[in-house]
């Protein structure tokens, strides 16, 4: 009798938590995921003609850093189903569109950028936001200065350090010199070609700060874009050359004052930080075939246990580079062949046939923003709402898109927030969002303080069991008669 209730009150135990599991958030313990995230640096620089034996930044070597380099990677990486994640400046656009003002011989580079990263994404690779003010003409930290004489720029630095300033405001999206303002500028001007949303960021250039009084600027800045997750170029501050953290440190939610302190909790946080991993970095620049391989076989030996199998959750391995650093088989800033383009190649060709093309597929090759969203998925306690990039234009002026709300969350979370696409101005060119759930409509807005506004919409916990694709939400926007198509 004894021994039967005892098999009664573990049976009861069993129930209640069963009936717990489906209303409280829990980590999942399948399989997890291995994301092989290719970044590079997509800018120019002035120092890079000196250090190559010129004075001057000319047409050509400009043509050649931010166009054909980026390219030739772009060309490279889809042999193997491979994607970049180029973190992108877009001061640089205004450095090409100001020169075509001053010489006849600079015409046309700034519709050729343009149409670079269209062809980029159309392919599937990411551009995303890295701010670089000192390379703006339409900044006061701009350090990029005409030369008439030699039809170029050159380098007005005195200091190395001094292009770590940045703009240490929040500030609105209407003001240009301010943490919000750059960022956003940035992120329109990118997604307005792309019309894909990108939610990553690199820090660097454009410093995050170093206080935590700066850095909840910072924060507060990539919030108000939508920016979901921070990606710090560490060793551009330091000079060390160790920028970057072992692969199983590398990526964690922060605290809400600091990218360099991990969050205690998966529901209060400040962003997602992934840093190039490992110690030193994985470098696509600068490390050998030997060294690139190697860095991969190691991630994959951290991220699986005994018996070969993916560790729970979500994993990074984050490389690291500049499409401008990257050279040739001869040396040159102009050599797209051999080289280290070479070495990527193979690389690739490496990671491709051992992890990639086998019955199992231990690493899944990702943009930024890809992994980004499949890891606030898994890990966020609180409810995360993104637009997809889907869009079906039902009328003129009438577009929708889906939302997926991203995390496990419980019944304390009864409204996540979203924002309509960023390439229209909310205040001028949005009538009316409506957000749906299941083909009905749950949430209306139809005044828009802001030109990039959050619009909340109520939801519903989400159990272990569940997917966030599992939920049927959506948007639909209606356009003023004044709004570009």
């Amino acid at each position: 009798m004894s021994k039967r209730l005892h098999l009664i009150g573990f049976a009861a135990l069993l129930m209640v938590a069963c009936l717990l599991s489906t209303t409280w958030p829990a980590i999942v313990a399948e399989e997890g995921v291995i994301y092989y995230i290719l970044t590079e640096d997509n800018e120019i620089t002035l120092r890079y003609p000196i250090r190559m034996g010129g004075e001057v930044l000319t047409r050509e070597v400009f043509e050649t850093l931010m166009i054909h380099k980026v390219d030739r990677l772009n060309e490279i990486a889809e042999k193997y189903g491979a994607k970049w994640t180029h973190m992108t400046a877009v001061g640089p656009w205004f450095m090409a569109r100001y020169a075509e003002e001053q010489s006849a011989d600079w015409e046309g580079l700034y519709d050729a950028l343009i149409e670079q990263v269209r062809r980029g994404s159309a392919a599937g690779h990411e551009y995303a936001v890295h701010p670089h003010a000192h390379w703006d003409p339409r900044t006061s930290l701009n350090a990029a200065i005409w030369d008439p004489e030699k039809n170029g720029f050159v380098d007005s630095w005195e200091d190395y350090l001094s292009w770590t300033m940045g703009f240490m405001k929040v500030g609105d999206f209407d003001d240009l010199e301010s943490s919000a303002g750059y960022l956003y500028d940035h992120k329109r001007r990118i997604m307005e070609i792309t019309r894909r949303e990108t939610v990553v960021h690199r820090s660097g250039g454009w410093q995050f700060g170093n206080t935590p009084e700066q850095q909840i600027i910072s924060l507060t800045a990539l919030k108000m874009n939508g920016i979901l997750a921070n990606s710090d170029a560490d060793a551009n501050l330091t000079l060390s050359g160790n920028a970057g953290r072992p692969f199983q440190e590398s990526t964690y939610f922060t605290a809400i004052d600091s990218i360099n302190e991990r969050s205690v909790s998966s529901k209060e946080y400040g962003t997602l930080e992934f840093t190039p991993n490992p110690l030193p970095i994985l470098s696509f620049e600068s490390n050998s075939l030997a060294q690139l391989n190697q860095k991969v076989d190691q991630a994959v030996a951290a991220y699986t246990d005994r018996s070969g199998r993916i560790k729970p959750g979500i994993h990074f391995i984050t490389g690291f580079g500049h499409a401008k650093n990257i050279m040739g088989g001869d040396g040159t800033w102009s050599s797209l062949e051999g080289g280290q383009f070479d070495v990527i190649d193979q690389h690739l060709a490496y990671v491709f046939e051992k992890y990639v093309n086998i019955e199992k597929p231990l690493i899944r090759f990702a943009t930024a923003t890809e992994a980004v969203l499949e890891y606030y998925d898994y890990y966020s306690e609180r409810p995360v709402a993104v637009r997809g990039d889907e869009e079906r234009q039902v009328a003129d002026r009438f577009f929708e898109y889906p939302i997926r709300v991203l995390g496990r969350f419980g019944p304390e979370f009864a409204e996540a927030e979203v924002q309509p696409p960023i390439w229209w101005d909310a205040r001028t060119d949005i009538a009316k969002v409506e957000i749906l759930e299941g083909g009905e409509v749950i949430a209306v807005h139809d005044r828009f303080e802001s030109s990039y506004p959050y619009l909340a919409f109520p939801v519903k916990p989400r159990t272990k069991d569940q997917s966030s694709k599992d939920f049927n939400y959506s948007m639909r926007v209606y356009l003023t008669e004044s709004a570009p198509i």
